[in-house]
């Protein structure tokens, strides 16, 4: 049994330190995490084999009647939402996950529409769900549960039209690369 004033490696004379990769979230407490250590690890696995590696940003797409004008159809909905993986791909470093939401667009056309960097991860559970948006560097959708949940985790989290107005402007890149980047190591 290690005494308190024993390092890690067993020597004596330092303090308990943690590997200087391990990822800083999970040393926050529960109550303002997404899900448990086993959630976490599940949608850390999840987000691997989908071949993400480095910082991505969540797209839930959904449809958007309501939130960016000029979007009468789903057709035009797709259009939007593989217009904007285009622009992140071109105005950023991030890489993309799609995950399905009731009623939005299937995640999985619209990442044979867009290739490059935009990766589906299918049938999350919830604790999986949560865990993801807590490796995420921020989320876009319009649908209400999961941009409360990211804002309860302290991930930014987007409305369509806040982007649509960034492509507009020529500001998308700054948009998703100032609050993003302490979000999650690139090791990770």
């Amino acid at each position: 049994m290690r005494s308190p004033s024993e390092s890690a490696t067993g020597h004596s004379g330092g303090s308990l330190s943690a590997p200087p990769d391990v990822i800083p979230f999970l040393g926050v407490p529960g109550h303002q995490r997404g899900g448990g250590p086993r959630d976490l690890a599940a949608a850390l696995r999840r987000v691997h084999a989908a071949g993400v590696r480095r910082g991505f940003l969540l797209l839930a797409a959904t449809s958007l009647v309501h939130d960016v004008a000029g979007s009468p159809s789903l057709e035009r909905d797709v259009t939007w939402w593989v217009r904007l993986c285009r622009e992140i791909r071109c105005r950023t470093r991030l890489q993309i996950v799609l995950i399905d939401t009731p009623g939005g667009p299937d995640a999985t056309s619209l990442a044979e529409r867009e290739p490059s960097r935009v990766r589906v991860i299918p049938d999350l559970a919830s604790g999986e769900r949560a865990g993801v948006i807590e490796l995420s560097r921020g989320v876009c959708t319009a649908d209400p549960d999961l941009l409360a949940q990211a804002g309860a985790m302290g991930i930014p989290g987007y409305r369509p039209a806040e982007l649509d107005a960034a492509i507009r402007d020529g500001t998308l890149g700054g948009l998703l690369t100032r609050p993003l980047v302490e979000a999650l190591p690139n090791s990770a």
